[in-house]
């Protein structure tokens, strides 16, 4: 396993794990609101535009 270069787990599920991780509360709201997860960052930090943030902000 650490001897590849490429993971043999779906870039997809990598993702949704850290977000899900990472940001617990923004990814239940999210997932409640039928959003996508937006990108991170090397940081994991979310890098998102400002529609995403506008639609979880309503109500």
């Amino acid at each position: 396993m650490y001897d590849n270069q490429v993971s043999s787990v779906p870039a997809e599920e990598i993702h949704k794990t850290l977000f899900e991780r990472g940001h617990p509360v923004l990814a239940k709201v999210a997932k409640r609101k039928g959003l996508a997860y937006p990108p991170l960052d090397e940081e994991g930090q979310i890098v998102a535009d400002q529609v995403w943030w506008q639609e979880m902000q309503r109500r």
